[in-house]
């Protein structure tokens, strides 16, 4: 794949957690997708909390034929933000990807990538990247695991592109060597 990421811009592979809810959205004019995608965290080996997908129009009426429960897809979409309820009803900032492409894996490259995950390697680079321009919302802070691992934390703050709306707040942590170049 030739990756040419854009500002606020994603490519994610995963597997859909739960069955993805599909419906006519009458408003946008085609269907509207809605799914969680469970990525793993190539450094922790460790599953993250679902990322919220929506995907729209086209490209859901494309994905609805093959994006399923536990199917390991690919996307590529923008990083959006919109105003949920939490579950005492106040409202909250919720980050979810707005994908503008999703294809389902086949078994032998879901399988090369499971295998793969957490080692870099040719296969995996171009994966789960992320290009975010924002600006540092506090100094990093750097500690060290149990097991010596130096792990660098901030939160940036990144621009939707809408003149008058709020920024994205998005918490970013390195690992390892990048953990010492991001806390410098």
């Amino acid at each position: 794949d030739n990756i040419n990421l854009q500002k606020n811009e994603v490519v994610l592979v995963g597997r859909v957690v739960g069955v993805p809810t599909c419906y006519l959205d009458e408003f946008a004019g085609g269907d509207h997708m809605t799914f969680g995608l469970a990525v793993v965290n190539d450094q922790s080996r460790r599953a993250n909390p679902p990322i919220p997908i929506e995907i729209i129009g086209l490209a859901a009426s494309a994905a609805k034929s093959h994006v399923d429960r536990n199917v390991m897809v690919r996307l590529q979409g923008k990083v959006q933000s919109k105003e949920v309820e939490d579950p005492s009803g106040q409202p909250q900032r919720q980050l979810y990807v707005l994908a503008s492409q999703c294809i389902a894996l086949d078994d032998a490259t879901a399988q090369r990538f499971e295998a793969a995950t957490g080692r870099r390697g040719a296969s995996t680079e171009i994966y789960n990247l992320a290009t975010l321009v924002g600006r540092a919302g506090m100094d990093p802070t750097v500690r060290t695991t149990n097991t010596g691992v130096d792990v660098c934390n901030f939160n940036i703050a990144v621009s939707t592109g809408e003149v008058g709306e709020a920024p994205i707040w998005v918490r970013l942590e390195f690992w390892d060597k990048q953990a010492e170049l991001a806390g410098n």
